[in-house]
């Protein structure tokens, strides 16, 4: 079933908000970011979905307000997400992650088919990607020297980090995870944003992020794959990938790029009210 070593691993208890109010016919929804996010990426389309459901934003290990913890990997992942469904919400969901948090979604529904009602991924495949190379490696390269710059405000953070990376909305993506500390110098202490992310842990894990560590295994639940058409992590060439692990899937286009709640949080959220209807979620 897994690749990884099994190992026992200890969870975390996951920070996460709650929105919305519990439904007897309704079922959960719980979103799970991509890599360097976290629970705020999807508030806007997470309300939308709200009106008549809980809905839980997480963040994921090693991300936001949740603990830092090695091993970084899906299995890991995974099993975090499980215990905070198990202790929290106490009934099966339907997962909606982001890319890295797509991934951890396919992760848990494999693992854990009994906590995991139905699944969306969104632009996410289960497949080998390597991703030190990609800009995530770059974006952490680039965290990791800014730690040692003194920026004092977001703006110049910005400046900096535009260097690397052209789009306005990637940059305020990013910027997140740049906070205010408070750092003792020569002259007394003063207020430098620094990169809340621990770049060690993510540095050692971020090739487990590109692996697929799953083989001979699938779920069978209601599963929806939502790719961006002009980004290139779900080609139609996985396709056929897709279906030996989730034979249920349905495939939904939308014309954006990777950041699909952000570029197009009304279509989303329409394609994705229209699969919950269908399903009698």
């Amino acid at each position: 079933l897994l690749l990884l070593s099994l190992r026992p691993v200890m969870s975390v208890r996951l920070a996460f908000d709650r929105l919305g109010v519990k439904s007897s016919s309704k079922t959960p929804l719980v979103f799970l970011h991509g890599l360097f996010g976290n629970k705020s990426n999807s508030r806007t389309v997470s309300r939308w979905l709200s009106k008549d459901r809980e809905s839980y934003l997480v963040d994921l290990r090693c991300h936001g307000d949740s603990p830092a913890m090695t091993p970084f990997n899906y299995h890991t992942l995974a099993m975090d997400v499980g215990k905070l469904i198990e202790d929290e919400i106490k009934e099966p969901v339907i997962i909606i992650g982001h890319s890295m948090g797509g991934r951890t979604g396919m992760a848990l529904s494999l693992e854990r088919k009994d906590l995991v009602k139905g699944l969306i991924s969104v632009d996410a495949s289960p497949s080998n990607r390597p991703i030190g190379h990609s800009p995530f490696g770059t974006y952490l390269r680039v965290y990791n020297e800014m730690n040692g710059k003194k920026f004092k405000s977001l703006k110049e953070c910005d400046e900096y980090l535009s260097k690397f990376e052209k789009n306005k909305a990637v940059r305020q993506f990013l910027l997140t995870n740049m906070k205010p500390n408070e750092v003792e110098d020569g002259n007394g202490s003063d207020k430098y944003y620094k990169c809340r992310l621990p770049i060690n842990i993510l540095r050692r894990g971020i090739d487990a992020v590109g692996e697929w560590p799953y083989e001979n295994v699938r779920y069978n639940g209601p599963t929806l794959f939502i790719r961006g058409t002009e980004s290139p992590y779900i080609s139609d060439e996985m396709i056929p990938t897709i279906g030996k692990y989730f034979p249920s899937f349905t495939m939904e286009d939308i014309q954006c790029g990777h950041w699909v709640m952000g570029e197009k949080p009304q279509e989303f959220t329409e394609r994705v009210q229209q699969w919950l209807n269908m399903k009698d979620f």
